[in-house]
């Protein structure tokens, strides 16, 4: 099975994510990406309409106040995104040589990427620093490899652009055929040639697919949760299997009622004879109106402004922090 440069980061743990990932297709995040994308892109095509066409208010909402990628300087100069080459389908081999399709080990679609002198510069979008691992990750270096090869490059730099925050994070020069660059390119090809077997970890708590593997979603709850019941304060170890059942058990549900809804709109609802009620979908709701404030605070800042009033903080949620 080919594996995508995407999924390396995950793969290299986890033979069986990319076997999840081809069933089951990359998720929402990888939908407001495709429509980010476009947005960089300026793109008015029926392929960028449909990806903004696809996302839900609220996604839309956290897009718009994502910020484009400004320029990348590699050694004094300035690299803008329309300059790039973007979003080419690339096949590797083994080797992380170009070959054709049918006979790749590898394929992906880099973000973006440009020649400087003899170094190829590879740049990727991430959503927020929180999602990603820095630069330095199997899919970048993967690019590097496979881009400078082709282009007989001796070196390739790896970039990430966080859109939240507007900055970008650069990694160091790799030199192809340094024992370093050796080492990058076999920990890449390891990772694309994982047995497609499922293996638990730590990593289970960032994989986009873990809501359809059979290792996560059917948890073993006996003693993860006992010391829930009693009086004593938990124990930070305590504390932290809770946490991860929890997770799982949360995953699990989503799981059963994302197959129960299917079920319900096939069949017309589940029948309960004893309650005499039917569980369905409810009825939509008839259209209505919102207000567009993006094009508001475009179009009458001084109105926003002088409208706008202090608000107090509020918890936004818990989600896992690099310590």
């Amino acid at each position: 099975m080919t594996a995508r440069a995407s999924a390396l980061p995950i793969l290299q743990f986890c033979g069986l994510y990319g076997k999840l990932a081809a069933e089951h297709g990359a998720g929402r995040r990888a939908a407001m990406g495709r429509a980010f994308h476009a947005v960089c892109d300026d793109a008015c095509t029926e392929d960028a309409a449909r990806a903004l066409a696809s996302l839900t208010d609220d996604e839309r909402a956290e897009i718009a106040t994502w910020i484009p990628p400004e320029p990348l300087t590699v050694e004094g100069r300035d690299l803008h995104w329309k300059d790039a080459t973007r979003e080419e389908h690339i096949c590797a081999d083994a080797d992380l040589k170009p070959c054709p399709k049918a006979e790749a080990v590898i394929t992906g679609h880099p973000d973006a990427w440009w020649v400087v002198g003899d170094m190829v510069a590879v740049g990727d979008i991430k959503a927020t620093a929180y999602a990603a691992d820095g630069p330095d990750t199997l899919q970048l270096h993967a690019y590097g490899q496979i881009l400078a090869n082709r282009e007989g490059a001796a070196a390739y730099l790896c970039a990430l652009w966080y859109a939240d925050e507007g900055r970008w994070d650069v990694g160091k020069a790799m030199e192809l055929h340094s024992m370093e660059g050796a080492d990058w390119a076999e920990r890449v090809y390891l990772a694309a040639t994982q047995p497609q077997e499922p293996n638990t970890g730590p990593h289970c708590r960032r994989c986009w697919q873990r809501g359809h593997c059979p290792e996560w979603v059917i948890p073993n709850l006996e003693g993860a949760l006992e010391p829930l019941t009693r009086p004593d304060p938990l124990t930070p170890e305590e504390a932290l299997v809770a946490l991860k059942t929890y997770e799982r058990a949360k995953d699990t549900l989503a799981r059963v009622k994302e197959i129960l809804e299917a079920y319900a709109d096939s069949e017309g609802g589940i029948f309960d004879p004893e309650a005499g009620k039917v569980w369905q979908c409810r009825p939509g709701k008839k259209p209505g109106h919102r207000l567009d404030t993006k094009m508001l605070r475009k179009d009458h800042p001084d109105l926003v402004e002088a409208y706008t009033i202090e608000t107090q903080p509020r918890k936004s949620g818990y989600k896992w922090f690099r310590s």
